[in-house]
């Protein structure tokens, strides 16, 4: 099982995985894991973090390599998403791709770009061969998810697929 750089196990439970509140989680365990003595928040994060977006701050010092707690978090970070996000293009068998979108990752990107993203994607034991064949795609317009789930509810209506409203049940 992979580790993270500070000896911590690197699995997690997609149950308990979203983007915004992992890399978060993720830094704040570094600084104060259960099974370590904890690493004190420098006095300039911490000032930060009480005046921002907890994981917005953490990601740019990991980014700009402010303190190195905050960099191996956000490597653990993205390896775990990279690890999910091929964990679902193997259950869907997305051999078509994969598009990686939303507001965390295009402002991440340099960091998904180095490799991890990829390597914990792909690595898949015996279905590695299929992974390396499915492209991964950065979606830079945080929209991209609510505009592709608007087109296909609008094709869905030209093709004559019934929504039902909510709160309502329909009979086949």
């Amino acid at each position: 099982m992979p580790t993270s750089p500070r000896g911590r196990s690197a699995r997690s439970s997609c149950s308990r995985f979203s983007a915004a509140s992992s890399a978060t989680s993720v830094t704040s365990a570094y600084f104060r894991g259960p099974d370590t003595s904890g690493t004190p928040e420098p006095a300039w994060l911490k000032e930060r973090l009480a005046s921002g977006d907890r994981s917005a701050v953490l990601s740019a010092a990991a980014l700009a390599g402010e303190h190195s707690l905050c960099v191996e978090a956000l490597e653990l970070f993205i390896s775990i998403y990279g690890a999910e996000a091929g964990n679902l293009a193997l259950k869907a068998v997305a051999v078509g791709g994969v598009y990686v979108g939303g507001g965390i990752a295009p402002k991440i990107r340099a960091r998904l770009l180095d490799g991890g993203f990829v390597g914990a994607f792909r690595d898949k034991g015996r279905f590695a061969p299929l992974m390396e064949s499915i492209p991964v795609y950065l979606a830079l317009n945080p929209r991209v998810p609510l505009l592709g789930a608007a087109l296909v509810a609008a094709e869905m209506h030209r093709a004559g697929f019934a929504v039902p409203s909510r709160g309502t049940t329909t009979t086949p």
